[in-house]
C-alpha cells in the first residue's frame, strides 16, 4: 500500500541530484519515516536516501522540470527544492492539505518588474521552492495552466523564473492557497522575519549554520544575510550589544566577501 502523503525532489543534472541527497539527508534526518521520492534524468544504483526514484526522459533541464512533481506517487504531496535544508519536521504542512488545495509562502522579493495583464499588483506572487498540493483533477488543469503560462512569459517576455507563470495561473483558477508562515519556508538568502523556530531553511550557503543562528533565540526577529539577527529593542544594554556584534559581523563581511547565493548552484541554467 502507497503512503498518501509524501516529499518529492525534481532534480535534473548531476549536480543537482547531490543537492537532492544532501536535502533528504536533512529530512530524513528530523523525520525517519517519512516518503521521499525523487524525479530526475539521472539514473541511480540505488535509491538511497530516497524511497523512490523516477528516472525521466522528458526534461528541459530548467525551472520548469519541477512541474513533474506532480508525478509524485502521493495524494498529498510537499516539493522542495533541491537547495533545502529541514532541521524540524515539517509534517504540519500535510495537514493543510485537508483543506486547502495549494500552500506556499508568499514571495518577499515580488517581482513587479513583469507586467500580467488582468493581473493585479494586488495579487502576490508566491515562491514555488516548497509547494504543497493535493492531488486532483483540478490540481492537474492547474499545473497544465502554469506550463503554458511559463512557455508564453517565457517566449513574450523572456522570464525564466516559473513563479511569473505560477502567479497567472493561479489567478485564473478557483484553487483554495493556504500560505506557509516563515517558519516552514525560511528564505535564507534574502532579508525576512520570523517568530517561532525556523523549520526549513531554502536558498544556498551553509544552512545548517544559518539556521543555529536564526533559532538562537526565539521571538520577534529579522534576519539579513552575513549580518545576522536584527531584534526590537529590549533594553538599552541588550540592544547596544546587538548592535555591536551586528557591526563586528559586517566588518567580517566586508573583509571576507562571501559568495553570492546563485554562484554556489551547480550550474546557473535559469539566468
Amino acid at each position: 500500500m502507497k503512503p498518501s502523503r509524501g516529499y518529492v525532489y525534481v532534480a535534473t543534472g548531476e549536480g543537482y541530484v547531490r543537492e537532492a541527497e544532501a536535502s533528504a539527508r536533512s529530512l530524513r534526518a528530523v523525520s525517519p519515516d517519512a516518503a521521499i521520492c525523487l524525479i530526475t534524468d539521472v539514473p541511480r544504483a540505488e535509491p538511497a536516501p530516497f524511497d523512490t526514484v523516477l528516472v525521466r526522459t522528458d526534461v528541459q533541464r530548467n525551472v520548469a522540470d519541477k512541474l513533474l512533481a506532480l508525478a509524485a506517487p502521493y495524494e498529498h504531496v510537499v516539493f522542495l527544492d533541491t537547495d533545502t535544508h529541514l532541521c524540524a519536521p515539517i509534517e504540519d504542512i500535510f495537514d493543510l492539505l485537508e483543506r486547502f488545495d495549494l500552500a506556499l509562502l508568499q514571495e518577499n522579493q515580488r517581482g513587479w518588474d513583469y507586467t500580467l495583464p488582468g493581473v493585479p499588483l494586488s495579487f502576490p506572487e508566491y515562491n514555488t521552492g516548497v509547494i504543497a498540493f493535493r492531488r486532483s483533477a483540478e490540481l492537474r488543469d492547474f499545473f497544465a495552466a502554469w506550463r503554458a503560462a511559463y512557455d508564453r512569459l517565457r517566449a513574450t517576455q523572456n522570464l525564466k523564473s516559473d513563479q511569473p507563470a505560477f502567479r497567472a495561473a493561479l489567478y485564473g483558477s478557483a484553487l483554495r492557497v493556504a500560505p506557509l508562515c516563515s517558519e516552514f519556508h525560511f528564505l535564507a538568502n534574502v532579508p525576512n522575519y520570523v517568530m517561532w523556530q525556523v523549520r526549513l531553511l531554502h536558498g544556498r550557503g551553509d544552512l545548517p549554520s544559518i539556521a543555529r543562528v536564526v533559532n538562537a533565540q526565539l521571538g520577534p526577529r529579522a534576519y539579513v544575510p552575513h549580518a545576522g539577527i536584527l531584534r526590537s529593542f529590549h533594553g538599552r544594554k541588550a540592544w547596544g550589544r546587538s548592535v555591536v556584534q551586528l557591526l563586528g559581523r559586517m566588518l567580517r563581511t566586508l573583509l571576507r566577501p562571501p559568495r553570492a547565493a546563485a554562484d554556489l548552484a551547480p550550474h546557473k541554467w535559469w539566468l
